[in-house]
């Protein structure tokens, strides 16, 4: 990736135009943002002072980057919640392929989207970080939706650092203090109502970490809020269908152990009928590790 390369490079040379001090104080400032108040030019000139330096008349932020690579076969799952502890309810909001992706109408912020802009948020590798990331509590009904990559995938990892042998100790130390920043605005719990929390790593994500052409990064990757270590992906616009491949929908209910997580099954959908809708059958062990790979059975 020449233009990552070469990013990289501008962006290292950057980071000698501020000193340890500056940075951190750049950051207790920003810290005192009202971000319910605060307009979206100020809010961006704010962010920019805290993770954008001035190199040859340009501007070069955002930290250094780093992409990670899914490779074919990878599973990624979704959750759904409904919000209700009654079988057929669930069934019948999971009812066509359409209710399997992102939602088509979104009235609120998210973590990288703007009101009105549709993204598939996913989690890799395991169920628990997609159940723990949607709060789901005990008796109640949701979908657990699972996709396969059908070619790997590039994704932008924020919030990441590696010390750098070939950066000076000043500059790694820099270069930590702008991802722990980051891993902050992208773990904020944020509550019904404050959608508002999210206007920084939406516009982090859309100002600072989307400039790759779509062949050579089709998705974002950034710290689960819940479970340290873990990370979702959420997918560049209109690009998830062509990568992904829909493998079935589990409308489950879970139990919890202390921290494990029991999920348990109550109807698996990897067909569809004439109609276009799924057809729900219940659960068996061959279709569950067909379906969820690594399930934690009831």
């Amino acid at each position: 990736m020449k233009e990552l390369d070469y990013y990289n490079k501008l962006f290292r040379g950057s980071l000698d135009k501020i000193t340890v001090e500056e940075l951190h104080n750049r950051i207790e400032k920003f810290k005192e943002i009202d971000l319910k108040t605060i307009s979206d030019k100020e809010l961006k000139k704010r962010i920019k002072q805290v993770i954008s330096y001035n190199l040859k008349d340009k501007s070069y932020g955002g930290g250094f980057v780093y992409t990670t690579t899914f490779n074919l076969g990878t599973q990624f799952y979704r959750v759904r919640k409904f919000d209700t502890k009654e079988l057929n309810v669930a069934m019948t909001k999971m009812k066509i392929e359409k209710d399997a992706w992102e939602p088509p109408l979104v009235k609120n912020r998210g973590r990288l989207n703007i009101a009105g802009e549709s993204l598939l948020y996913t989690c890799p590798y395991t169920q628990e970080t997609a159940i723990e990331e949607m709060k789901i509590h005990e008796g109640e009904f949701f979908a657990l939706i699972t996709y396969e990559s059908t070619e790997n995938i590039s994704a932008i990892k924020i919030g990441e650092w590696k010390k750098n042998n070939n950066f000076s100790k000043e500059q790694n130390q820099k270069l930590r203090i702008i991802k722990n920043f980051l891993h902050s605005e992208f773990t904020k719990d944020v509550g019904i109502g404050k959608e508002y929390l999210y206007r920084v790593s939406e516009i982090i994500i859309k100002d600072y970490f989307d400039f790759l052409p779509i062949s050579e990064q089709q998705a974002w990757c950034y710290p689960s809020v819940k479970l340290k270590n873990e990370y979702n992906v959420c997918f560049r616009s209109k690009i998830h269908k062509k990568i992904l491949k829909l493998k079935g929908v589990a409308i489950c209910e879970i139990k919890r152990n202390n921290s494990k997580i029991l999920i348990g099954a109550h109807r698996v959908a990897h067909e569809l009928n004439l109609k276009g809708e799924f057809i729900y059958v219940l659960p068996n062990e061959k279709i569950m590790n067909e379906m969820f790979p690594n399930h934690n059975p009831n």
